[in-house]
């Protein structure tokens, strides 16, 4: 199976705030779901599409999978490709030592994750590549 666009209602919303990690500047109504790797990418606000040197707060993201909550947070930019357009992100992740087994899975989830949620918000569909500039382990 793969990550579908999804809303969330204020249930779900609420079941999931005491899992987050890391800042929540504005959490998203909307996320990337995978049911069946039970996967789900939530938004928790930030500026990430404003270039650091603005002081901006970067973007921040969980990764919810399974028991495991990975936090994500950087910027991005977008670059011509091929003749269509990329989104680049440049991401520092913070994952769970009982997680650093699937830290390869955790890598190939977040760019198909962010490019469903990108998507889903643009209402077309949106290539990702992710750069990970920093892996650290809790």
């Amino acid at each position: 199976m793969a990550f579908e666009y999804a809303e969330l209602d204020q249930n779900e919303l609420d079941q999931f705030k005491p899992r987050l990690r890391g800042p929540v500047l504005a959490l998203s109504d909307d996320c990337a779901r995978d049911r069946a790797r039970d996967a789900v990418l939530l938004d928790l606000g930030g500026k990430p599409d404003l270039a650091p040197e603005r002081d901006e707060p970067p973007g921040h993201y969980n990764l919810i999978l399974g028991q495991d909550v990975i936090a994500a947070a950087g910027y991005f930019n977008v670059e011509e490709e091929d003749g269509g357009f990329v989104a680049v992100f440049d991401l520092s992740l913070s994952v769970p030592e009982a997680a650093r087994s699937r830290v390869d899975e955790i890598k190939e989830l977040l760019p198909q994750a962010l490019s469903t949620l990108r998507g889903g918000r643009m209402g077309r569909a949106s290539k990702v590549r992710v750069i990970y500039s920093q892996i650290t382990y809790f």
